[in-house]
């Protein structure tokens, strides 16, 4: 989300609700028990599913890349470094990013966030989040800059921490404050534990009075995730990014993470001689471009670290172009790069988790301070115990009921063993396997899930596991989980409604459509699904499933408008369904019924099931004035297409009943003879000739100059067909009278009117026959020369 526009919080949350109302994925792919070699562990996990192997040959070979880049001799290797970066740069630019770990059920989004979040709440973080850092450790690194550079300069960040050319870090030292409240919460959690209760919960008002008073002077800014639990709760996760060349390409891929603290540690000295390294870019749990829900971004080559924002509207900044100097007798942190100067604002930062010392620096000297890091405070007091309950605060949860499992108490135990242990120590079923930022929700009664914890246990000290119950989990074969980023700064100012984000699209000018009246709906009411599959299983799951469900949702009135197209993209072929909901409150109850035929589906053997919001695609059918109509002339080509899917007469052919259909239709439209005379030029085919003569004639003694269509009502095995199309006729000749005031006023061409018109006979023949060009021509170049003997015929 967006926090550059002083977006008022509760309009923010507003916004969020209805997101996660429509906007979520869901994925089948589940990492492998391998090797603590993150690399090989992708690898793995990508290889396994077909879906996912171009993710795999893609990761692959960028690798390679990086290898033999670091086998050659410093100063060479510019082609191929290039190549790296141009590799990396379109990873993120994909619009179909891997996808990992990501579902959700109905279930999970019954709060209403505005009742659950109060202002106390967050009054009370910001409250923490100043006490946390004392004012003091500030003061004298002040003092200790002004005595070594004096007043009016800005030293470089990496000279500054370097001890032997600096000053180093601040020193820190823990208020009197959080002493108090620290030993609050160890003395409350204690006490739950000796009473055997799996939760604690505190009001704001409690830790109000146990801190004894906090100052509030500071300015605030607040950067969290809320996360919907499986329990039904809220549950808030400090965002606070990741190291800068952690994970791409979704959430298994690492760099070794002593190379990473070594490199950090180093303070990553700059170069002097490397200035025109180029600069490789990383997405971090890029889910969703399309509502900037970009978790982070970074940079970095092999000497800088950059520091990434979560909103995506600025740019990221490297150690290299950061400052410390005296600004109104206060020390700062400056962003000088460009030759500009401005005081930094912290963004989404590095883990505090690898180097702490540095992340607590950018924290401080930044303009603004951080609700994350009063989140993060209460956490790590939970953190610090081996088992410690739920912590909740205001009804969110800060903490979730968590297990620290040490290498040494369970090294010599076998799974049957180590089962027993878990069970003993109350571990649920279903938890969370948690290592600083990155968590993956394993099932302990699957095997392969139960070896991830034995291979971490083996290869590690000790490993962290987080309660993930819902009693709707047992019921499934797979957990679910569901996280979304958000942010926002704290603002009075009231902004325009935001149902409506203005896009500029040069396509849409095409058609005559003026980019200033393009909009996309940001709580649109179309929605999609799409279900992967071979050929077979698609045309079995659409006529057995998703019919029957169509006409219940229309039944009852969940949804006005339904299609489907046939698609092949990267991963592989597919079915795209299109819902439009009566109104978006209906979004849960549609969830409701895929949620029961997912299921169904799954039993096939290839598919796999993605949910998104649907992009009217407003440009490709005349505009925002002719929008609906083209969308009922989808449904009406959807209801045609079933109509002859599920007709098993033999006495007409599949193509004769196409021909039929578009035919009827062309003539409902009243097509200028001139453009008509345009259509099908390109399907001149000789090899189609050949069937032709009987298919023309078949057609041709249905018609006389008298009753033209209506010989057809009298033919049984054309009677049923004949009447869906009798009963679309008003809608179609609404359409073609809204197109032709188009062309009269010079809206659109005739060559788009044609292109307009073409294109849904197309995605017609696509709902009956698939992907299937050759079979598609074929049939234009019938419907041309029918048109041409059919006129032939009335006019004799």
């Amino acid at each position: 989300m967006n926090s550059g526009n002083n977006i008022p919080p509760l309009k923010i949350l507003d916004i969020l609700y209805k997101l996660v109302n429509y906007e979520f994925i869901y994925s089948e792919i589940r990492p492998s028990a391998d090797t603590t070699n993150y690399s090989s562990h992708l690898y793995t996990v990508l290889q396994k599913d077909y879906v996912t192997r171009i993710y795999f040959e893609k990761v692959k070979a960028l690798k390679t890349m990086i290898n033999n880049y670091e086998k050659l001799p410093i100063g060479e290797g510019e082609k191929l470094l290039k190549s790296i970066h141009f590799a990396m740069k379109k990873m993120f630019d994909s619009k179909n990013p891997l996808k990992i770990d990501l579902k959700i059920n109905s279930g999970q989004i019954d709060l209403d966030i505005q009742d659950v979040i109060s202002p106390s709440f967050v009054s009370f973080f910001e409250e923490l989040t100043a006490c946390i850092e004392e004012p003091s450790s500030l003061i004298n690194y002040r003092n200790k800059f002004i005595e070594k550079y004096g007043f009016d300069r800005y030293i470089p960040l990496i000279e500054i921490i370097e001890k032997d050319t600096g000053i180093g870090f601040p020193e820190y030292e823990e208020s009197d404050t959080n002493l108090v409240l620290n030993t609050y919460l160890e003395n409350e959690i204690q006490l739950a534990v000796m009473q055997k209760r799996n939760e604690v919960s505190f009001t704001t008002e409690k830790l109000k009075k146990a801190t004894m008073g906090i100052p509030k002077d500071y300015p605030k800014s607040h950067s969290f995730e809320l996360a919907f639990a499986q329990d039904g709760d809220l549950e808030i996760l400090p965002n606070i990014g990741s190291v800068h060349v952690a994970k791409y390409a979704g959430r298994f891929l690492y760099l070794e993470k002593e190379e990473v603290v070594k490199k950090i540690s180093n303070q990553i000295h700059l170069s002097e001689n490397n200035d025109n390294l180029s600069i490789f870019d990383f997405s971090i749990n890029h889910i969703n471009s399309k509502v900037n829900n970009i978790q982070s971004k970074h940079q970095f080559h092999s000497k800088k670290l950059s520091l990434g924002y979560a909103n995506g509207n600025h740019p990221e900044i490297c150690l290299a172009d950061l400052a410390v100097g005296i600004e109104d007798n206060r020390i700062c942190l400056f962003n000088i790069s460009d030759g500009k100067k401005a005081i930094f604002e912290s963004g989404s930062m590095i883990n505090p988790n690898i180097c702490p010392d540095l992340y607590r620096m950018l924290f401080l000297l930044s303009n603004d301070k951080n609700i994350v890091y009063g989140v993060s405070h209460l956490r790590h007091i939970g953190e610090k115990f081996l088992y410690c309950p739920q912590l909740k605060v205001d009804g969110i949860t800060i903490l979730k009921e968590k297990w620290t499992l040490q290498f040494d108490s369970f090294k010599e135990k076998n799974k049957r063993e180590l089962l027993k242990q878990l069970k003993k120590m109350n571990v649920p079923r279903f938890v969370h396997l948690q290592e600083i930022d990155n968590r993956l929700l394993i099932d302990l009664e699957n095997p392969d899930h139960f070896q991830i914890i034995n291979s971490e246990l083996e290869h590690k000290n000790n490993i962290t596991l987080f309660a993930a119950t819902d009693p709707e989990l047992s019921k499934q074969k797979r957990p679910i989980e569901f996280v979304i980023p958000f942010q926002f700064k704290q603002s009075t100012d009231e902004i325009q409604h935001l149902s409506k984000t203005k896009i500029v699209n040069k396509v849409a000018q095409s058609v005559g459509i003026d980019t200033k009246e393009r909009y996309k709906n940001l709580f649109s009411e179309w929605v999609y699904l799409k279900i992967y599959g071979t050929k077979d299983e698609l045309s079995e799951i659409n006529l057995r499933i998703i019919r029957p469900l169509t006409k219940k949702l229309l039944e009852k009135k969940i949804i006005t408008k339904f299609h489907f197209v046939n698609f092949s993209d990267e991963i592989g072929t597919h079915l795209r369904f299109r819902f439009k909901l009566t109104n978006i409150d209906c979004h849960k109850e549609l969830l409701s019924y895929l949620k029961k035929i997912s299921n169904t589906i799954n039993k096939f053997n290839d598919t796999m099931i993605t949910f998104d919001v649907y992009d009217r695609e407003i440009e490709r059918y005349g505009g925002l004035n002719n929008i609906d109509s083209a969308e009922t002339f989808f449904m009406h080509s959807t209801d045609l297409a079933y109509a002859i899917l599920e007709d098993s007469d033999s006495q007409f052919t599949i193509d004769f009943k196409i021909a039929f259909s578009i035919i009827y239709i062309i003539e409902k439209f009243e097509i200028p003879p001139t453009i008509l005379d345009s259509f099908f030029v390109n399907v001149n085919k000789k090899i189609f000739s050949k069937d032709f003569r009987e298919f023309k004639n078949q057609f041709l003694k249905f018609f006389s100059k008298k009753n033209n269509w209506e010989c057809t009502r009298s033919t049984p095995a054309l009677t049923s067909l004949f009447n869906i199309l009798d009963s679309q006729s008003g809608d179609y000749a609404k359409y073609s009278k809204d197109l032709l005031k188009q062309l009269a006023t010079k809206a659109i061409s005739e060559q788009e009117y044609s292109s307009i018109v073409q294109s849904q006979f197309h995605m017609f023949c696509n709902r009956v026959m698939g992907i299937d060009l050759i079979s598609e021509n074929r049939m234009y170049f019938y419907i041309k020369n029918i048109l041409k003997a059919k006129k032939h015929y009335l006019d004799k």
